[in-house]
């Protein structure tokens, strides 16, 4: 791989660049905090709700977030966790706290929707 540093950069900008790289990661990272709610979203139908036989096995709704959050289908949390290439455990911790940020912690995501958190 090669270096794509800035050797014409002095000490005030590499910082200055440090910094806004950091705003640019965050700002990246709560866009796939709301695609990731949508996707919860798009997934809180209870499926026993929907006509036809359940077999053994079929998707349930799962409670992955504290008092007040909506239920996500489990087996679209294996959609989530393959599009992020992550562990289906570390999709179902990601969607909790996801979750518990909109539902539980407002002024928290608040903060983090402005870069400050």
């Amino acid at each position: 791989m090669q270096y794509l540093g800035r050797s014409d950069l002095d000490a005030r900008d590499t910082l200055a660049a440090i910094e806004d790289g950091v705003r640019r990661h965050r700002a990246v990272e709560v866009e796939q905090l709301f695609l990731v709610l949508q996707w919860c979203d798009l997934h809180s139908s209870d499926p026993r709700d929907e006509p036809g036989p359940r077999p053994p096995g079929s998707d349930r709704l799962g409670r992955l977030g504290g008092d007040g959050t909506p239920g996500v289908r489990e087996l679209a949390l294996c959609e989530l966790a393959v599009a992020r290439q992550i562990h289906a455990l570390s999709a179902r911790s990601l969607v909790g706290d996801l979750l518990d940020l909109r539902h539980r912690l407002p002024r928290v995501l608040e903060r983090v929707v402005s870069l400050d958190a």
